[in-house]
């Protein structure tokens, strides 16, 4: 079984409206750029509602913009309630 479609079966419906904020640095040399964006693209064909927000030159690690995004992210779910 592929990584999609082991991802695809252990999906639950419910989940796919749960939004999700993946963010991920372009020098991260533990987990590499080009896998999470593989990642968030795979939940995105899934209809996962998922954002991507890559920061340049950052590592394995997070930042303060990172933590802005994130902020902003919870801000916008949590005005509703």
């Amino acid at each position: 079984m592929s990584n999609a479609a082991a991802l695809e079966a252990a999906l639950a419906p419910a989940n796919c409206a749960t939004p999700i904020l993946w963010c991920h640095g372009t020098d991260d040399r533990t987990v590499e750029f080009a896998c999470g964006q593989a990642g968030h693209e795979a939940l995105e064909r899934l209809g996962v509602d998922v954002q991507f927000r890559a920061f340049p030159g950052l590592a394995h690690s997070a930042c303060p913009a990172e933590f802005d995004q994130l902020g902003d992210f919870l801000e916008q779910r949590f005005a509703a309630c």
